[in-house]
């Protein structure tokens, strides 16, 4: 894939999704050593990095045990992000997903409130991940505080 990218560089600009293409087979091939070398190459050639980009970085670094890495790439997403690079729902759930497969629920919590803060809504996966990781966990008595303080919260908006 390399020889054939540069092959084809030297022939035919890249663009956004061709650097985005070779740095997900990259990271699912579990170099993200490359994987992070392209992506400089990429934003060095001019090219703005968009959620999917940083979601599969986020769910690689995840994935391969790499949570402070991951969380890294999360909060500059929240401090350098446009339109095209904020953190989404899916973002969310993602470090949701690898804290309680870490067993950081505290840290679940907070990612939660700070999604709520930044105008991002909780969706379906969201609530998913947080319930299956509370009831994986054991923390009954946390999801059910956590749903009371929500649900009072609705309840206010609503009025």
């Amino acid at each position: 894939a390399k020889a054939m990218f540069k092959k084809a560089k030297s022939k035919v600009k890249p663009n956004a999704n061709t650097f985005n293409i070779l740095f997900f087979g990259w990271c699912r091939v579990r170099n993200l050593a490359r994987g992070m070398r392209l992506l400089e190459e990429m934003v060095d050639s001019g090219f703005q990095l968009d959620n999917f980009t940083y979601n599969t970085a986020i769910d690689i670094f995840c994935k391969a045990g790499m949570i402070k890495e991951a969380a890294d790439i999360f909060e500059f997403m929240k401090r350098q992000g446009s339109t095209l690079s904020s953190p989404t729902a899916k973002t969310y759930s993602i470090m949701i997903l690898a804290l309680v497969k870490n067993d950081r629920i505290d840290e679940c919590f907070r990612v939660v409130d700070d999604m709520v803060k930044s105008g991002c809504l909780p969706d379906v996966s969201t609530y998913k991940e947080l319930i299956e990781g509370c009831t994986w966990l054991g923390e009954w008595r946390r999801l059910m505080d956590f749903y009371k303080r929500w649900e009072r919260k609705a309840i206010l908006q609503i009025l």
